[in-house]
């Protein structure tokens, strides 16, 4: 019987902001939690050289595990909760992507359980790893459709090909619309898309500049879009606007999926 193994293709999903959280446990006896605290493990310094082994099994997760999708590491933080006999380690791994961290936060969590186990082995044969385990992921389709689920949103001025597009936002009503269309909308409490060739007459009354530069400054630090391409947002009379810059497919998918939701969050506390 012939086995198949591969990587998953992943290329078709979108990049979002992901993240994951892992912790396990190392236990000790009492002396030897004594001696990690008073420096006096021979090979040095237990749990600063534990936090950095974390970190370097993070990057280098995709090395060690054969199937598991080379990702972009924007942010990696190790930290250690020293009890009476134990040594909890708490790992989060975040950053954008097309695939979740959870297989760095839990490398992470293992490479610095075991940097302790390997340090201190010479004085402690008790020692044992237990527990190691993912205890949060956030991030991708499913987050996105939550933070989105109480906000109607229109495209305006659409065409099928960007329709298309934004079709992870659904199930929800989206409701594409004509330039024209708008003006009848009042008090919608709504969030509308459009293009920048078809933006419909005074459809945004108000910028919101601090939105957009926190916008310009995520998409220039996370995904590499530089300010031009950076959307237009502001209130309109029937909610909030939106403005993409581009019909490039990869842009608008990367502001649908990124952008758009943070947008979301800043609308819920606006309505």
């Amino acid at each position: 019987m012939r086995t198949i193994m591969k990587v998953v293709n992943v290329s078709g999903k979108f990049r979002t902001k992901r993240k994951a959280k892992a912790v396990g446990r190392i236990r000790l006896k009492k002396g030897t939690i004594r001696k990690i605290l008073e420096c006096g493990i021979e090979k040095g310094d237990v749990i600063n050289a534990s936090k950095i082994t974390g970190i370097l099994g993070a990057k280098k997760t995709p090395h060690l595990l054969p199937f598991c999708h080379p990702v972009s590491v924007d942010h990696i933080h190790i930290d250690m909760k020293i009890n009476e006999d134990s040594i909890e380690v708490i790992a989060e791994v975040e950053g954008v992507e097309r695939t979740g961290y959870e297989m760095e936060a839990l490398t992470a969590v293992t490479t610095a359980l075991l940097n302790i186990y390997d340090m201190c082995k010479g004085i402690d044969d008790s020692m044992i790893i237990e527990d190691v385990r993912l205890v949060e992921k956030c991030g991708g389709k499913g987050d996105i459709l939550a933070d989105l689920k109480d906000i109607k949103i229109y495209t305006v001025g659409f065409d099928d090909d960007c329709k298309k597009l934004v079709e992870a936002l659904k199930p929800r009503s989206l409701i594409n619309i004509e330039a024209e269309e708008f003006n009848k909308f009042s008090d919608e409490k709504a969030m509308f898309i459009t293009f920048f060739d078809s933006v419909p007459k005074d459809f945004i009354e108000a910028r919101i500049e601090g939105v957009e530069v926190l916008i310009s400054d995520y998409l220039f630090e996370n995904i590499g879009i530089r300010g031009l391409l950076s959307p237009m947002v502001g209130f309109t009379k029937a909610g909030i606007g939106l403005i993409l810059m581009s019909k490039d497919k990869e842009y608008v998918s990367t502001i649908v999926n990124n952008i758009v939701p943070l947008i979301a969050k800043f609308f819920k506390e606006y309505i």
